[in-house]
């Protein structure tokens, strides 16, 4: 799937001359054009979401979204989950409104390809924290060593595995097998790395780290620049006996540690992410 973000369709600068009050806010989605190949029965969500005037967000929890769309060329789940109709090619636009008021609405087009075009992608170190978003796809790494998580299940350890890595470190060029990809999630209590299993990466009280299908508070993390110690990126998990991811050089694995020092055994681990790029 290839996902191009456009212009929403809506802001507030539309707001009707006539009845100001009428036009409560807009409408944001995941994308607004996409291409899914025929065939294809995955469902990709928009994910619609609503912004006051004052760009704050709208609680929907209850999902008030309806669904315009030709249906000879998509279907569209009750919760905006797209997928191609069949073997038909062609474009649609689908429009979602939101119900308590009909005003406010947005559009994605949807095109149904034979194909879709290969774009390169790359392991790319995030520097920009802020820049991450439900769904990327992330990896571990201790760049320096030139090494990348892996797990190993015996011992409840984030084991090294060796990888490459471009000269200024900014991209893992050939990714060790074994290596972890985790799926970023980001929930209310924090952010969720979910592996290809459906297993979450959690800590346990000896300050190890496994993957697991516990839904405890251990499985969430907070991930944000570093403004305190050596560069690096800094994860977090909100049990206190525990604190910031790290790899342990003396003892060769990824670990939580509770000290808050860095030490010539303990490095923080960069993240990266894999992007297409051009």
């Amino acid at each position: 799937m290839m996902v191009s973000c456009g212009e929403n369709t809506t802001s507030p600068s539309e707001q009707p001359s006539e009845d100001p009050e009428k036009y409560a806010g807009y409408m944001y989605f995941n994308f607004y054009r996409i291409d899914i190949l025929k065939n294809d029965k995955n469902k990709h969500y928009l994910n619609p979401g609503i912004k006051d005037k004052d760009n704050q967000d709208i609680d929907v929890s209850d999902f008030p979204f309806t669904f315009s769309f030709d249906s000879s060329l998509v279907d569209v789940s009750k919760y905006g989950g797209i997928s191609s109709k069949g073997s038909n090619i062609g474009s649609t636009v689908i429009t979602c409104i939101y119900t308590v008021n009909p005003d406010i609405k947005a559009s994605c087009t949807v095109n149904i390809v034979d194909s879709l075009p290969t774009k390169e992608k790359a392991w790319v170190r995030v520097d920009d924290y802020d820049s991450l978003s439900d769904g990327d796809i992330l990896a571990m790494a201790a760049p320096e060593y030139g090494l990348t998580a892996s797990l190993d299940t015996l011992s409840s350890k984030l084991n090294p595995v060796t990888s490459t890595f471009s000269s200024d470190k900014k991209t893992i060029t050939s990714l060790g097998e074994g290596t972890i990809e985790f799926y970023l999630g980001i929930e209310e209590k924090g952010m969720t790395l979910e592996a290809q299993n459906n297993q979450y990466l959690v800590c346990t009280h000896q300050g190890k780290v496994k993957l697991d299908a516990s839904t405890k508070t251990n499985r969430f993390w907070d991930i944000h620049a570093n403004y305190d110690l050596e560069d690096g990126v800094v994860i977090e998990n909100d049990v206190e006996s525990l604190g910031y991811f790290m790899y342990n050089v003396s003892q060769n694995y990824f670990s939580t540690y509770v000290d808050n020092s860095i030490s010539e055994y303990m490095k923080l681990p960069f993240i990266y992410r894999l992007e297409e790029v051009n």
